[in-house]
């Protein structure tokens, strides 16, 4: 059970000796998750309501939800 951002590493990274269709599913899946943060969570974000604060909502798009599919520097 996915309950918040901890758990997407669980999504995107694969497993050695999982099956390729999950593998494949995962890289599908971390692909349309970095479309989305980038192209569309704000607008999800603003269109809902759910946006008191939009600094407060970048800088958490920014420091916690790329971390998990962004390259480590």
């Amino acid at each position: 059970m996915v309950t918040g951002p901890s758990h997407l590493p669980e999504l995107f990274d694969s497993i050695p000796g999982e099956v390729e269709e999950i593998t494949n599913s995962k890289l599908a899946f971390r692909e349309f998750y970095k479309w989305f943060i980038r192209e569309r969570y704000l607008r999800y974000l603003l269109l809902e309501g759910k946006m008191s604060n939009k600094l407060a909502y970048i800088e958490y798009k920014n420091t916690h939800l790329f971390k998990y599919v962004l390259p480590s520097e």
